[in-house]
């Protein structure tokens, strides 16, 4: 009798963990991709925006992890005397609405520039039936920093 009590919870403690550890995936995944991406662009001399849009565009198609919504954000920034930023250029691909400020730099000295790419994927949940009240989709977000290589500031054109 106290098995017929406590299955039902085991099975959904079960699948409580399973979407879970898929966000927890997802996270990792996102990490990855905008860690890399940020790598590729600092690697460059100067970029233009259809250049961007290409690759970025190619990130899209190539992975199942990315879901409904997608959006990237990349931008260059150089530190000023007194500490601020100050934000030399920023291109936009996909729906970046919920990234928010540019509020991820990691400290830096003056005139070191720095290329930040900010990256958000939903996640939808594949049981939303059984675990409606968590949600429907999760926005997931991740930045990543990475310094100029060949050049001091990359340009965009």
């Amino acid at each position: 009798m106290e098995f017929a009590l406590i299955f039902p919870l085991l099975i959904f403690l079960i699948l409580m963990a399973f979407v879970c550890f898929e966000i927890i995936r997802r996270d990792a995944f996102n990490n990855r991709l905008s860690g890399a991406l940020s790598d590729v662009v600092s690697r460059n001399e100067a970029l233009t925006r259809s250049e961007l849009d290409r690759m970025l565009s190619a990130v899209e198609q190539s992975f199942d992890e990315i879901g409904s919504t997608f959006g990237v954000r990349i931008s260059s920034h150089i530190y000023e005397q007194n500490g601020s930023t100050t934000l030399l250029w920023s291109h936009n691909y996909g729906d970046v609405s919920e990234i928010g400020n540019f509020d991820r730099l990691p400290p830096g000295s003056t005139g070191e520039s720095y290329i930040l790419v900010e990256l958000i994927n939903s996640y939808e949940n594949i049981l939303p039936g059984l675990l409606e009240y968590m949600g429907q989709v999760w926005m997931i977000k991740s930045s990543s920093a990475s310094r100029p290589r060949l050049v001091g500031v990359i340009s965009l054109t």
